[in-house]
């Protein structure tokens, strides 16, 4: 069966109409539709009636997925390979659907004060890194659960490629640097991280993780405590 790509009006990965969340719903003359990530994996076929009357009667779930080529790594990438997550980082396990792990990460900052400036360094392993064209992203949420930034695109490993181009079994090593937003509420933002492509997102299947398919990894204070930490 033939069936069509949809493309989707939303933003990037990190804004509030985030591209990639775990359920997202299409609208057309006052109808919507939701398609959530467990409809197209249960390897049932999506019919979509009422408001998308143009699109033909279904759509194949082995053909909503982005298609690439598996093992096409990108040697820009072996640049920041690293053969272990160092003994000065803090070890963690998030798991994103036994294709990619958080396996540690190292913040540089004890506190940050709104205005000023945070360092850390994510390591990643590639246990199967999914076929097309996924991204990581970082948000920075507050105490309350409100993204107050998005710092996806930041940092050399970022630049470089996609997660899909990452070899099997290596370790990655990724630095960002960002500026805490103003807003910054005490007494401390909540960094989390994902894995994404257009509306679809990796789910968080081991570590804690927020309703958005984001793993909540580590709090920095922002002025009213005295160390970071993870959750």
């Amino acid at each position: 069966m033939t069936s069509r790509r949809i493309f989707w009006g939303f933003g990037s990965a990190g804004s509030t109409r985030a591209a990639g969340p775990s359920s997202a719903t299409l609208s057309s003359a006052g109808s919507s539709v939701s398609l959530t990530k467990s409809l197209w994996r249960g390897g049932q076929v999506a019919c979509l009636l009422g408001a998308l009357t143009t699109l033909s009667a279904c759509v194949d779930p082995s053909e909503a997925w982005p298609q690439g080529t598996p093992g096409a790594e990108n040697a820009a990438m072996d640049a920041f390979q690293v053969s272990q997550v160092p003994p000065s980082a803090t070890s963690t396990y998030f798991d994103f659907e036994s294709k990619v792990q958080l396996i540690g990460y190292e913040v540089n900052e004890v506190e940050a004060r709104p205005g000023g400036r945070v360092r850390i360094t994510w390591y990643w392993r590639a246990s199967a890194p999914p076929v097309g064209d996924w991204k990581l992203f970082t948000h920075v949420i507050t105490q309350h659960g409100r993204q107050i930034a998005q710092v996806d695109a930041a940092g050399p490993l970022r630049g470089a490629g996609s997660v899909s181009s990452w070899r099997r079994g290596a370790i990655y090593k990724d630095e960002q640097e960002f500026t805490l937003p103003p807003d910054a509420e005490p007494p401390f933002i909540t960094l989390g991280v994902g894995v994404w492509t257009d509306v679809f997102r990796l789910n968080v299947t081991s570590g804690l993780q927020d309703h958005m398919n984001r793993a909540l990894v580590v709090r920095i204070p922002t002025g009213h405590s005295s160390r970071s930490g993870s959750w």
